[in-house]
């Protein structure tokens, strides 16, 4: 399920830019392997400047391999784990969304968790769906339980503290569920979308 991007207008334009030769022949080759237009990876490459990349110029921000992630967090003990994660989740995804000039509400929070923590920063893979009175939101990686652990306590606190509402939380090997009453969604956010892509 995709959310609607709070950046884009709806509208394209039409810019014509210069690169170096040997970056437009990278391009064409993965525009063939992947399958699609040079245009796509371009439109890719642009939306994860604008909801991400940019907001990292200025901090100190790193970039982990799986198992250099996955040894850190083997190293750490499950109290500290949940106690850092408790600590961070109750200041940093909000900050980050105001850094963005984006208010969070129950669709703006989904909407960075998906785009920004799972497609942009690799955090996860989401996926968010809905069965009966349930929504549930999936976030599965192959950085180990103790990475779980960590999300179960930094999203649990962006739910609870900043949506102000509970979720049902479930933390396994290589994925955090979290479950939602719909109805309790929709008493504090109102009407949530019909499940479609935006």
């Amino acid at each position: 399920m995709k959310f609607h991007d709070p950046y884009a207008k709806g509208n394209t334009i039409t810019r014509t830019i210069r690169i170096d030769e040997g970056y437009d022949d990278i391009l064409k080759q993965e525009s063939d392997r992947h399958g699609i237009s040079v245009n796509q990876i371009m439109d890719q490459q642009i939306r994860r400047y604008v909801e991400t990349y940019r907001f990292f110029e200025k901090t100190n921000a790193a970039t982990l391999s799986a198992s250099t992630l996955h040894a850190i967090m083997e190293e750490l003990d499950d109290e500290t784990i949940k106690r850092v994660s408790v600590e961070l989740g109750k200041e940093r995804p909000h900050e980050l969304m105001l850094r963005r000039g984006i208010q969070p509400t129950y669709e703006t929070s989904l909407w960075y968790i998906q785009e920004v923590l799972g497609d942009h920063s690799g955090w996860f893979n989401a996926l968010i769906s809905r069965r009966g009175e349930y929504e549930n939101i999936n976030l599965s990686h192959a950085y180990g339980y103790k990475w779980s652990l960590f999300l179960s306590g930094y999203l649990k606190e962006l739910f609870e503290e900043v949506l102000e509402i509970k979720p049902e939380v479930t933390v396994l090997s290589a994925s955090t569920n979290f479950s939602f009453k719909i109805r309790d969604i929709e008493k504090k956010w109102g009407t949530i979308r019909v499940q479609k892509d935006v």
